[in-house]
Protein backbone atom coordinates (compact mmCIF):
# COMPACT_ATOMS: atom_id res chain seq x y z
CA UNK A 1 0.00 0.00 0.00
CA UNK A 2 3.00 2.30 0.33
CA UNK A 3 4.30 1.66 -3.18
CA UNK A 4 2.64 4.71 -4.79
CA UNK A 5 3.61 7.18 -2.04
CA UNK A 6 7.21 5.94 -2.02
CA UNK A 7 7.31 6.11 -5.82
CA UNK A 8 5.90 9.64 -5.63
CA UNK A 9 8.61 10.80 -3.22
CA UNK A 10 11.27 9.17 -5.42
CA UNK A 11 9.85 11.02 -8.42
CA UNK A 12 9.89 14.28 -6.46
CA UNK A 13 13.57 13.71 -5.63
CA UNK A 14 14.27 13.07 -9.30
CA UNK A 15 12.52 16.35 -10.23
CA UNK A 16 14.45 18.28 -7.57
CA UNK A 17 17.82 16.86 -8.67
CA UNK A 18 17.49 16.56 -12.46
CA UNK A 19 15.23 19.61 -12.95
CA UNK A 20 13.38 18.36 -16.06
CA UNK A 21 10.99 21.24 -15.35
CA UNK A 22 10.71 24.04 -12.81
CA UNK A 23 7.95 26.27 -11.51
CA UNK A 24 6.73 28.45 -14.38
CA UNK A 25 7.49 25.97 -17.18
CA UNK A 26 4.68 24.90 -19.48
CA UNK A 27 4.51 21.11 -19.66
CA UNK A 28 2.28 18.33 -20.92
CA UNK A 29 1.90 15.30 -18.68
CA UNK A 30 -0.78 12.62 -18.85
CA UNK A 31 -2.33 14.54 -21.74
CA UNK A 32 -2.79 17.63 -19.56
CA UNK A 33 -1.16 20.88 -20.67
CA UNK A 34 -0.39 23.43 -18.02
CA UNK A 35 2.01 25.77 -16.29
CA UNK A 36 3.82 24.32 -13.27
CA UNK A 37 2.59 26.22 -10.21
CA UNK A 38 3.87 23.98 -7.41
CA UNK A 39 6.09 20.95 -6.96
CA UNK A 40 5.59 19.11 -3.67
CA UNK A 41 6.76 15.69 -2.43
CA UNK A 42 3.36 14.21 -3.35
CA UNK A 43 2.11 16.07 -6.41
CA UNK A 44 2.61 18.68 -9.09
CA UNK A 45 0.05 21.47 -9.37
CA UNK A 46 -0.53 22.64 -12.93
CA UNK A 47 -2.43 25.73 -13.98
CA UNK A 48 -4.40 24.14 -16.80
CA UNK A 49 -3.98 25.56 -20.29
CA UNK A 50 -6.74 24.85 -22.78
CA UNK A 51 -8.70 22.01 -21.20
CA UNK A 52 -12.37 22.24 -22.14
CA UNK A 53 -11.68 25.19 -24.44
CA UNK A 54 -9.42 25.10 -27.46
CA UNK A 55 -6.15 26.90 -27.52
CA UNK A 56 -3.25 27.72 -25.29
CA UNK A 57 -4.74 30.14 -22.78
CA UNK A 58 -5.17 29.53 -19.07
CA UNK A 59 -8.49 28.00 -18.04
CA UNK A 60 -7.96 29.14 -14.43
CA UNK A 61 -8.30 25.55 -13.22
CA UNK A 62 -5.70 23.74 -11.15
CA UNK A 63 -4.83 20.12 -11.93
CA UNK A 64 -3.10 17.93 -9.34
CA UNK A 65 -0.82 15.32 -10.89
CA UNK A 66 0.50 12.67 -8.47
CA UNK A 67 4.30 12.49 -8.67
CA UNK A 68 4.18 8.70 -8.99
CA UNK A 69 3.02 9.06 -12.61
CA UNK A 70 6.30 10.74 -13.58
CA UNK A 71 7.93 7.32 -13.95
CA UNK A 72 5.09 6.08 -16.21
CA UNK A 73 4.36 9.10 -18.43
CA UNK A 74 6.14 11.16 -21.03
CA UNK A 75 6.62 14.76 -19.96
CA UNK A 76 6.88 17.43 -22.64
CA UNK A 77 8.47 20.67 -21.50
CA UNK A 78 7.80 23.65 -23.76
CA UNK A 79 10.65 25.71 -22.34
CA UNK A 80 13.64 23.76 -21.12
CA UNK A 81 15.73 26.89 -20.59
CA UNK A 82 15.72 30.60 -21.30
CA UNK A 83 17.69 29.97 -24.51
CA UNK A 84 15.11 27.51 -25.83
CA UNK A 85 11.90 29.21 -24.82
CA UNK A 86 10.86 29.43 -28.46
CA UNK A 87 8.91 26.71 -30.22
CA UNK A 88 8.05 26.07 -33.83
CA UNK A 89 4.49 27.02 -34.69
CA UNK A 90 2.59 27.22 -37.96
CA UNK A 91 -0.40 28.85 -39.55
CA UNK A 92 -1.94 26.82 -42.39
CA UNK A 93 -3.32 28.87 -45.30
CA UNK A 94 -5.08 27.45 -48.35
CA UNK A 95 -4.69 29.32 -51.59
CA UNK A 96 -6.31 28.58 -54.93
CA UNK A 97 -4.33 27.31 -57.90
CA UNK A 98 -4.82 30.61 -59.71
CA UNK A 99 -3.19 32.62 -56.90
CA UNK A 100 0.25 34.12 -57.42
CA UNK A 101 2.26 31.52 -55.47
CA UNK A 102 5.42 33.63 -54.99
CA UNK A 103 3.36 36.63 -53.86
CA UNK A 104 1.42 34.45 -51.41
CA UNK A 105 4.64 32.97 -50.03
CA UNK A 106 6.28 36.37 -49.55
CA UNK A 107 3.11 37.84 -48.03
CA UNK A 108 2.95 35.03 -45.45
CA UNK A 109 6.61 35.49 -44.52
CA UNK A 110 6.19 39.28 -44.24
CA UNK A 111 3.15 38.85 -41.97
CA UNK A 112 5.06 36.48 -39.70
CA UNK A 113 8.06 38.81 -39.54
CA UNK A 114 5.80 41.72 -38.60
CA UNK A 115 4.75 39.81 -35.47
CA UNK A 116 7.90 37.81 -34.70
CA UNK A 117 10.61 40.30 -35.71
CA UNK A 118 12.30 40.35 -32.30
CA UNK A 119 12.28 36.55 -32.12
CA UNK A 120 13.86 36.35 -35.59
CA UNK A 121 16.65 38.68 -34.40
CA UNK A 122 17.27 36.62 -31.26
CA UNK A 123 17.03 33.15 -32.79
CA UNK A 124 18.28 33.91 -36.32
CA UNK A 125 15.52 31.60 -37.56
CA UNK A 126 13.53 33.13 -40.38
CA UNK A 127 9.88 32.25 -41.00
CA UNK A 128 9.41 29.88 -43.93
CA UNK A 129 6.64 28.28 -45.95
CA UNK A 130 6.11 24.60 -46.66
CA UNK A 131 3.51 23.74 -49.29
CA UNK A 132 1.54 20.75 -50.51
CA UNK A 133 -1.13 20.12 -53.11
CA UNK A 134 -4.81 19.70 -52.29
CA UNK A 135 -7.74 19.00 -54.59
CA UNK A 136 -8.98 22.56 -54.31
CA UNK A 137 -5.68 24.39 -54.09
CA UNK A 138 -2.37 24.58 -52.31
CA UNK A 139 -1.93 24.30 -48.55
CA UNK A 140 0.79 26.71 -47.50
CA UNK A 141 2.09 26.18 -43.99
CA UNK A 142 3.69 29.33 -42.59
CA UNK A 143 6.24 28.21 -39.97
CA UNK A 144 7.92 30.51 -37.47
CA UNK A 145 9.40 30.56 -33.99
CA UNK A 146 6.96 31.55 -31.25
CA UNK A 147 7.15 32.15 -27.52
CA UNK A 148 5.61 29.00 -26.04
CA UNK A 149 3.24 30.72 -23.63
CA UNK A 150 2.17 33.32 -26.23
CA UNK A 151 1.71 30.86 -29.09
CA UNK A 152 -2.02 31.36 -29.65
CA UNK A 153 -1.83 35.13 -29.29
CA UNK A 154 0.97 35.34 -31.83
CA UNK A 155 -0.72 33.03 -34.34
CA UNK A 156 -3.94 35.09 -34.07
CA UNK A 157 -2.01 38.29 -34.77
CA UNK A 158 -0.37 36.67 -37.80
CA UNK A 159 -3.74 35.43 -39.10
CA UNK A 160 -5.15 38.96 -38.81
CA UNK A 161 -2.25 40.38 -40.79
CA UNK A 162 -2.63 37.67 -43.46
CA UNK A 163 -6.36 38.35 -43.87
CA UNK A 164 -5.67 42.06 -44.18
CA UNK A 165 -2.86 41.57 -46.73
CA UNK A 166 -4.76 39.01 -48.82
CA UNK A 167 -7.85 41.24 -48.94
CA UNK A 168 -5.78 44.04 -50.51
CA UNK A 169 -4.60 41.91 -53.44
CA UNK A 170 -6.56 40.57 -56.40
CA UNK A 171 -3.75 38.06 -57.03
CA UNK A 172 -4.33 36.15 -53.79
Amino acid sequence: SLQRPVTGVAAWLMVMIKRPFVIGDRIIIQGVRGDVLEISPTHILLGEVGGTVGGEESSNRGILIPNAVLFDQLVTNYAVSEESKYILDEVPVRVSYDSDYKLAEQTLIDCAKAVTGEIVKLTRKEPNVRSEFFDSGIMMRLRYQSIAVDRQLMSSEIVGKIVEAFSKSDKL
